[in-house]
């Protein structure tokens, strides 16, 4: 990483590993909704890291219950926003 990088990188954002692991995900995810495939979306979609920001308003709009029944991966809101988010 550069200089510049690194000063505008944060805590939450994406490593290249976790890049490659979402790019792998959401090509199974595409792959599982054209082959309408609701466990394998289900899957695929709660092994993506998500953004942050677009957790925090669906817990502020559904619940944080919502984001559970989902099994969404909360890694990247956990990171900016502290261990516990969810249940805040």
């Amino acid at each position: 990483m550069t200089s510049a990088q690194l000063q505008t990188h944060k805590p939450w954002d994406l490593t290249d590993e976790e890049l490659r692991h979402n790019q792998y995900h959401i090509e199974k995810l595409a792959d599982a909704t054209e082959a309408n495939d609701g466990e394998a979306q289900f899957y695929h979609r709660s092994q993506i890291y998500h953004d942050p920001d677009a957790l925090m308003a669906s817990k502020m709009l559904l619940g944080a219950q919502s984001i559970r029944d989902r099994k969404f991966n909360t890694t990247l809101a956990d990171r900016k926003f502290g261990h516990g988010w969810l249940d805040k």
